[in-house]
């Protein structure tokens, strides 16, 4: 029930702005114009928080290096439909990204491909025919799942080709200042 109210004030906010696009992408929105969204944030944060508590034990210092002393939440939400991506990229400006599921289409859901996942890794469009070696990891969307990992990891949404939007909320933990 919380994912769908949180849907449709997504929706809602995006249908002020006219048609939809393939890739719609609100940085920032007003928290406190969006109840749903504001209560979901400090969750978001007690598992980023619960995330780097365990990053030894994870084997992930290495990884994410040392993390910050004080840090900011930056938060958007994105809306994916038909042949919508974000592109492959990475956030210089974070140490933790992640990536919750708000809806996740029915034909999204059922299908036996990967569209709409996450994908973890992959960077042909910037090294070519290069293989990384740390491979790439395909994620199905699940309404109600948060995904973490280091935001110098590089990642996308496979494009949908749904009509019905794949929405989610993407958040990154990133040096305060």
């Amino acid at each position: 029930a919380f994912n769908a109210a949180l849907a449709h004030e997504t929706l809602a906010a995006r249908a002020q702005k006219g048609a939809p696009l393939e890739t719609d992408v609100v940085y920032s929105p007003n928290a406190m114009m969006r109840p749903l969204l504001a209560a979901l944030l400090p969750a978001i944060r007690d598992a980023i928080d619960a995330y780097m508590a365990r990053a030894d034990e994870l084997g992930l210092e290495a990884a994410l290096g040392s993390l910050p002393g004080a840090a900011r939440l930056m938060h958007g939400c994105t809306i994916l439909r038909e042949g919508g991506s974000n592109g492959q990229h990475i956030h210089d400006r974070a140490d933790i990204s992640c990536v919750y599921h708000v809806q996740v289409p029915a034909e999204i859901a059922e299908a036996t491909d990967n569209r709409g996942a996450l994908t973890l890794g992959a960077c042909d469009l910037y090294a070519g025919a290069f293989e990384p070696c740390w491979g790439e990891r395909l994620l199905r969307p699940l309404p109600g799942w948060l995904t973490l990992f280091p935001s110098h990891i590089f990642h996308d949404v496979i494009p949908t080709r749904s009509s019905e939007p794949l929405i989610s909320v993407a958040a990154d933990l990133g040096r305060a200042g």
